[in-house]
């Protein structure tokens, strides 16, 4: 699958920054995707594994979840 635009253009600014020469940017991007997923599937089972041991932690991640959404219900109509 293709890197959305803006993605693009945010990798393109952090290998100027940083001056990663040419011949290096594949493999750096190589290695911070592969990391990601890596660290998405840790934390997906870190997850899974206190849901499963802790059923109150349901109710964590709901109140997370419904404070995330009454903060967006507040902001809609306002330009941020």
């Amino acid at each position: 699958k293709a890197l959305a635009m803006d993605n693009v253009f945010v990798i393109s600014m952090i290998f100027a920054y940083f001056a990663v020469p040419r011949i290096y940017q594949h493999r750096v991007l190589f290695w911070g995707i592969l990391g990601v997923i890596v660290l998405r599937a840790i934390m997906i089972g870190v997850g899974a594994a206190l849901v499963m041991q802790f059923a109150w932690v349901m109710y964590f991640f709901w109140g997370c979840v419904d404070c995330h959404r009454r903060q967006n219900d507040c902001n809609d109509g306002q330009q941020t």
